[in-house]
């Protein structure tokens, strides 16, 4: 529900609860002996909430992102997650590297992943990881990049 509603004029106090009721998801998921791989993915569709990257909601997608590609939620997961590397590359590059860990793209939808990773190679603070993020991608274009980052 909250993610079809995602568009509307939510005011601040609602946007609040869409995060706090994640957070509460991700106590209830930690609390099960196995855990529910859909709904993790599926609360990674409501990144598109959040607007600045603190220590709360690096969390929250921290936790969500070894599921992502479940039911098809990385394309979204990452194109939120170049929406936010602006601001907080540092952040952002460790959760991209928490999602790697599981996530193996086959294709690159709209160069979202490489416009994600090219951000963070034009940081200085995050280039180094960041061509390790480029270098376990196996997608043809992301040989360019790395060459490309690498030679100068």
């Amino acid at each position: 529900y909250f993610w079809n509603v995602r568009g509307e004029q939510l005011d601040a106090k609602q946007k609040v609860r869409v995060l706090q009721f994640w957070n509460r998801c991700l106590t209830w998921a930690r609390g099960l002996s196995e855990a529910p791989t859909s709904t993790l993915a599926n609360l990674s569709r409501l990144s598109s909430y959040i607007q600045k990257l603190d220590t709360f909601t690096e969390r929250l997608l921290t936790e969500v992102a070894p599921y992502v590609s479940t039911d098809f939620n990385a394309t979204q997961f990452v194109e939120n997650l170049n929406r936010l590397a602006e601001e907080s590359p540092g952040r952002v590059s460790r959760i991209l590297g928490r999602t790697l860990d599981t996530y193996q793209p086959v294709f690159d939808y709209e160069g979202q992943l490489a416009g994600l990773l090219r951000k963070l190679l034009e940081n200085s603070d995050t280039r180094l990881e960041a061509l390790r993020h480029v270098n376990r991608v196996r997608l043809p274009e992301m040989a360019a990049l790395y060459r490309e980052f690498t030679s100068t």
